[in-house]
Formats: structure tokens, C-alpha cells, sequence
């Protein structure tokens, strides 16, 4: 089964775009930014000196497990970003 849903991310704290245990759906993350400006990936402590920049019309492909989880922040105004899941094991998205 695969799911869709969108996430606000703002300047501040970090926002979890995705994990096992707390939102829905399965280990197959692709996650797609579609607004102007960055949003940067990465760990709960993310911040936008050392997270991954994924620019407008962006999208990152990856699988979570276990106790991963994906956070994402911007520098100064509130974004969406677009999280598609699946159950796969594997990346079913090709650039």
C-alpha cells in the first residue's frame, strides 16, 4: 500500500518528515519539494549549515529502518514538502 501526505517545514526546530514507528507508511521514502527556496534533510538535529539542500523541484529517494528518521528545517520561511511511502524494501524511484 503506499501513502501520501504533505508536511509544513519551518525556520526553527526540526520537523520529522518520516519514520518507522510515529507516521504512516512503509520504509520506501521519496520526498519531493516543490516550493522556491531549500529545505535541508536531515537528522533530528538537522540544521541548515550541515543538513542535505534539496533545492525547488527537488526529490530524494531513500528506504528507512528500524529506528531511522528523517527531519527536515528551513532558513526562513515555512515550506511544504510532499512524502510518498510504499512498502517496498527497496527504492522503487529512479531520477
Amino acid at each position: 500500500m503506499a501513502i501520501s501526505y504533505r508536511k509544513a517545514v519551518g525556520p526553527g526546530s526540526p520537523v520529522l518528515l518520516a519514520d518507522m514507528e510515529t507516521t504512516t507508511g512503509g520504509p520506501s521514502v521519496l520526498l519531493h519539494h516543490g516550493s522556491s527556496g531549500n529545505v535541508f534533510i536531515g537528522n533530528e538535529n538537522v540544521n541548515t549549515t550541515d543538513g542535505f539542500s534539496l533545492g525547488s523541484g527537488g526529490t530524494l529517494a531513500f528506504v528507512i529502518d528500524g529506528s531511522e528518521a528523517i527531519y527536515g528545517i528551513t532558513s526562513t520561511t515555512t515550506l511544504t514538502v510532499q512524502v510518498f511511502r510504499t512498502n517496498r524494501q527497496s527504492t522503487p524511484f529512479h531520477s
